[in-house]
């Protein structure tokens, strides 16, 4: 339930549940045409449930929470319209509608919606949320309540690791009082089918209290280069320097050159999805502001918009599995503490006049929870651009037909109203060690929203920006003798290809083909079309063939070897929760740092909405050069990073390995646009002019269009300038950098604790339940 939300109900606005009747959910605007329906729900199975072997029958108490898509008035409109506003050779290019204009024309009947609302409820569904437009009512019952409601049949079956799992085998038979109301049921797609025991007690209670501390090791560099690991063994007859111990924000700015654009994004709304919602997100912003230099939040400008239980669970019952009895799950308030810290703290370095209104979900398995708080934040109209730092690979058991036509739904009411989103890429790089296929990952390879993907940043003294390469980052640990770095190749883990070495993976930015969206029309000028073509096995049973929509769109820091310092209230050792910082890395820093830019962008137009934002982009690409550095370092950047043998405790001793970085795996590196940084990196002071004036040549804007070449660490000298231009839209040949071109990346070091990112450890649960986009 939306309390809170209560007090204020605009004309297109609606009245959310509070108690035991429904609302009246009374439509304020003159109702549109009446639509004729036919209606066809999209499929709440995987192609897996087909498959798999079945284990037995589902335990008819567990809880499923679920989401009833209402139809609009004229779906196919709002569709034609998204597109339309969001592109810069369209009349209708950011003709934006008010909420009030899309409720009437587009939204569904709220007449529609009560039906749905009471009919839920008649049928024994609790239900805890309809969105602000009326399309998704959000609710929970149990398995038991779901197949007598809509028989749908469930079935416990084996996962691909031999774990137990939980699916809908059938589709939902809908009432007839909702058949020809509702165009979408999401959330009943595969689960873990049973709780977590964390020992034969039952399942983990866990409360919203402060996570456990996480410390980086030391030594450690203050700027890239800044220390040579001396102590350490050489690589190829140098000492690498030590990975930075993260950089802070004024680093962050200066790299990016967000001085040089004279904006703090007043007046801008940036919204925050995520799961649950940190008690001490302000006070943890506020000492990250005072100790980095930023302007404090003032009053107002964090808003909370979460349920009321993701503020403060009084216990929430852990029910994933992790392979690791005693720690934390991803579904914990104590993970996705870390990840709104990380969120908030880097719209906030970037834009730190700009309000940040946050989404944060409720406890639940899959997508369901974050892409009703997605839902809900398109709806709302509060935010003008929105990030979110989550996602599963498109082929992700946890994917099925049913969210991709809710996330396209939710995009497209958002667009209509000028509000953009991002995404972040991934962490896995090309997918292949991860899940046997090549492949993008969702919600980022929609074709209405923005991918942002990963660099390996260096910034020098004096806060210097040098340059930026592909994250792609393999790991050597320490010979058993210490002598020398152990390049041992690690067998593919599908057992089909060759080895994959030397060394060990330790994360990369997401990036490739979509299996989903075609191309759209705004990549076909820029992107090669050698990178939009799927391979026979990349397209078996996928929706489309080729080409294909390509991801990412534009990257910014994301390697965790040269990560960012993030802040937030930790338990210590001695069990005193206090404020402590440490460095983070993950597609997870790169969208909120892009949203943070695209609050200066809008503040550039004067505070009006620029909407969806890739397709002015990539009009913009080659008309404004300055706007989009081309990350040109390479594969030659090392470094060597200290990590405590538990993270948790400065005491406990320290090992070494040997970070080797630019790494690309199956994907490449061309001059222009690639499938591993897409556009480039943004350069700010040109970027917001060239997003906000995408058909109109810009010059040369403050502090943009050159860099440095590489120090330390593999490094030519730091004294030759290289111009940081984009290339013409006809790109040269692929170029793969492994002649097996086969390499692949996992999202986090083996060597850390796996709750930093959502990667399951062995023994564990197959299923990436919501993946978190960081890396520690």
């Amino acid at each position: 339930m939306r309390l809170s939300r209560l007090a204020v109900v605009p004309a297109a606005g609606v009245l959310v549940l509070a108690g035991v009747a429904a609302p009246s959910l009374a439509h304020a605007a003159t109702p549109g045409p009446s639509v004729p329906r036919s209606l066809t729900l999209p499929s709440v199975t995987s192609a897996f449930a087909r498959t798999a072997t079945v284990l037995g029958v589902t335990d008819p108490a567990q809880r499923v929470d679920f989401g009833v898509s209402v139809a609009g008035r004229d779906d196919a409109g709002l569709a034609a319209l998204a597109q339309s506003v969001s592109d810069p050779t369209s009349p209708d290019f950011r003709h934006f509608l008010t909420a009030s204009q899309r409720s009437t024309r587009f939204d569904p009947p709220r007449s529609d919606t009560t039906t749905v609302v009471n009919a839920l409820k008649a049928l024994g569904f609790t239900v805890d949320q309809v969105t602000p437009d009326g399309r998704l009512v959000d609710a929970h019952g149990t398995v038991a309540q779901i197949t007598t409601a809509f028989g749908v049949v469930f079935k416990n079956v084996r996962g691909p690791r031999g774990e137990t799992l939980r699916t809908a085998m059938t589709q939902p038979l809908l009432p007839a009082v909702l058949k020809p109301l509702v165009s979408d049921v999401t959330g009943l797609s595969v689960v873990p089918a049973t709780n977590y025991l964390a020992d034969d007690s039952g399942p983990i209670g866990v409360t919203n209290n402060p996570a456990t501390a996480y410390f980086n090791g030391r030594p450690c560099s203050a700027y890239y280069g800044e220390q040579a690991a001396t102590a350490q063994p050489t690589y190829q007859g140098i000492h690498p320097p030590y990975t930075i111990c993260g950089y802070d924000a004024a680093q962050i700015r200066a790299a990016y050159r967000i001085p040089q654009t004279g904006l703090d994004g007043s007046g801008v709304h940036i919204g925050i999805v995520d799961d649950y919602s940190s008690p001490t997100m302000v006070a943890d912003t506020n000492e990250y502001s005072q100790r980095h230099g930023v302007p404090p939040l003032a009053a107002g400008q964090y808003v909370d918009h979460s349920l009321p239980a993701a503020s403060a669970p009084p216990e929430v019952t852990v029910t994933e599995p992790t392979g690791e009895v005693g720690s934390l799950p991803i579904e914990s308030p104590q993970e996705w503490s870390g990840e709104q810290s990380l969120d908030v703290e880097m719209v906030h370095l970037m834009a730190p006049k700009a309000t940040i209104d946050y989404y944060g979900g409720i406890q639940g398995i899959g997508l369901q929870p974050l892409e009703a708080e997605f839902a809900f934040a398109m709806g709302d109209a509060s935010a003008q651009f929105v990030s979110d730092s989550w996602g599963a690979y498109e082929g992700d058991l946890i994917v099925t037909p049913a969210d991709f036509q809710l996330m396209s739904t939710s995009l497209q009411t958002g667009a209509v109203m000028g509000i953009g989103a991002s995404f972040s890429s991934g962490d896995d790089g090309d997918e292949i060690e991860d899940s046997g296929t090549r492949q993008a990952d969702f919600p980022a390879s929609t074709d209405l929203a923005t991918a942002v993907g990963g660099t390996t940043l260096v910034v020098g003294k004096d806060d210097t920006y040098v340059g930026e390469t592909y994250w792609g980052t393999r790991l050597e640990p320490l010979s058993k003798d210490g002598k020398s770095w152990d390049a041992t190749p690690v067998q593919d883990p599908t057992g089909s290809g060759p080895p994959q070495g030397p060394g060990l993976t330790a994360g990369a930015g997401g990036g490739g083909i979509s299996s989903h969206y075609a191309e759209p029309a705004w990549q076909q000028k820029v992107v090669p079309a050698a990178l939009t073509t799927q391979s026979a096995a990349e397209s078996d049973g996928n929706a489309i063939t080729s080409p294909g929509r390509v991801v990412p769109d534009i990257s910014l820091v994301g390697d965790s070897t040269t990560g960012v310092l993030v802040g937030q209230t930790q338990t210590d050792k001695d069990g005193t929760a206090r404020y402590s910082e440490f460095r983070i890395g993950g597609t997870s820093v790169s969208s909120p740092l892009f949203a943070g830019l695209m609050a200066l962008a809008i503040q550039k137009n004067g505070g009006t909405s620029l909407g969806f934002v890739s397709p002015a982009m990539y009009a913009a690409y080659p008309l404004s050069p300055a706007a989009f550095r081309d990350p040109s370092l390479g594969r030659s950047l090392t470094n060597v990073r200290t990590d405590y043998n538990d993270t948790s405790d400065p005491t406990s001793g320290v090992h070494y390995a040997l970070r080797l970085l630019g790494q690309l795996g199956t994907l490449h590196d061309l001059k222009g646009y690639d499938d591993s940084t897409g556009l480039g990196t943004p350069c700010a002071s040109a970027f917001v002019l060239a997003v906000v004036h995408p058909t109109a040549p810009a010059g040369v804007a403050p502090g943009c269009g050159a860099a440095l070449t590489a120090p330390p660490g593999g490094a030519p000298s730091a004294a030759t300038p290289v111009v940081a231009t984009a290339a013409p839209a006809a790109a040269p040949a692929i170029r793969t950098t492994d002649a097996s071109g086969t390499l692949a990346f996992t999202g986090t070091d083996p060597t850390e604790p796996l709750a930093a990112c959502a990667l399951l450890a062995a023994g564990g649960a197959a299923l990436v339940m919501r993946r978190r986009q960081r890396s520690k």
